[in-house]
């Protein structure tokens, strides 16, 4: 067992993260880069309604809940990464 100290970060420093681990409503195309892969989501249609109009590689017509929900409740985190 360790331990260790370190000062509690000051409210400027302190950062907003956000995880969503992937399933079929949060996928973001990660199987685009894969050589043999049947399911593709580079169609057109798949990106609508994402800025640009442009296929994202994801199974949705443009944002994920995630980037939804990053959007409605943090101005700090940065959507589509």
């Amino acid at each position: 067992m360790a331990a260790t100290s370190s000062p509690s970060p000051s409210p400027s420093q302190q950062q907003l993260v956000t995880f969503v681990f992937g399933d079929s409503l949060t996928e973001v195309g990660n199987n685009n880069h894969l050589q043999y892969s049947l399911a593709r989501s580079d169609f057109p249609w798949y990106g609508v309604d994402f800025p640009g109009g442009q296929a994202t590689g994801r199974f949705t017509n443009g944002r994920t809940i995630g980037d939804i929900i990053c959007k409605l409740y943090s101005p700090y985190v940065h959507l589509y990464a």
